[in-house]
């Protein structure tokens, strides 16, 4: 609400906001004059108080997702996530029988995937850039899921995979504990190598080194 006075040598302003009377007046001087109403303290000090709550509880809300990024960046080892045991074969043992020709080539990749894995799906990148740097180096990759053919098929194809072999098998018949697993082999089945779950830039760049050389 406004209010004019009758003399013009000034004009006086008037709001009620929470409660809370501020008057401005302006005067030929051209200076401001504020006047509070007596219970714009209380009010004013009940707001900080509010203010101050709201504060403290964002800071908690803040410290817990900084903690909750750290504890998973820091403690939490993203290559044991869906292979809570950290089952693999051992390396210099024969990879079970599943019925794969490994005896073509000199060194044979076993993909370990499971549909809804997600971090195989995650992983498809790094399997696509894989099977482009071994694809001239004698190399066979085969895509083994426990799915049905089918679904495998149609997996593998979403992830953007193509151009390998695919085939059906438990995890358990391959001694894998869980997924996405690596199994590399030589021509009568032996293992010489594994590795377990969602890899590290430089852990890829270790298996395209070993698959390559």
């Amino acid at each position: 609400m406004i209010h004019y006075e009758s003399r013009l040598e000034y004009f006086a302003f008037e709001t009620s906001a929470r409660k809370i009377l501020l008057t401005l007046k302006y005067r030929s001087d051209k200076k401001f004059l504020y006047y509070f109403s007596p219970e714009a303290p209380v009010i004013m000090n009940k707001l900080s108080q509010k203010l101050e709550v709201t504060a403290n509880v964002l800071i908690i809300v803040v410290a817990l997702v900084l903690g909750v990024a750290l504890i998973k960046r820091f403690f939490i080892d993203p290559t044991a996530v869906n292979a809570p045991e950290r089952k693999a074969p051992a390396v210099g043992q024969k990879v079970a029988d599943t019925g794969i020709d490994l005896a073509a080539s000199p060194k044979n990749v076993l993909l370990v995937l499971q549909k809804g894995c997600k971090y195989c799906t995650e992983s498809a990148a790094f399997y696509k850039n894989l099977i482009e740097q071994t694809k001239d180096k004698n190399v066979k990759v085969i895509a083994v899921l426990p799915q049905s053919k089918d679904e495998a098929e149609q997996y593998v194809k979403d992830l953007g995979i193509s151009g390998i072999e695919i085939r059906q098998s438990q995890l358990d018949s391959l001694n894998v504990g869980g997924t996405p697993t690596i199994i590399v082999t030589d021509n009568q089945g032996v293992i010489s190598d594994t590795w377990i779950g969602k890899l590290t830039p430089d852990k890829e760049s270790e298996v395209i080194k070993k698959l390559t050389m």
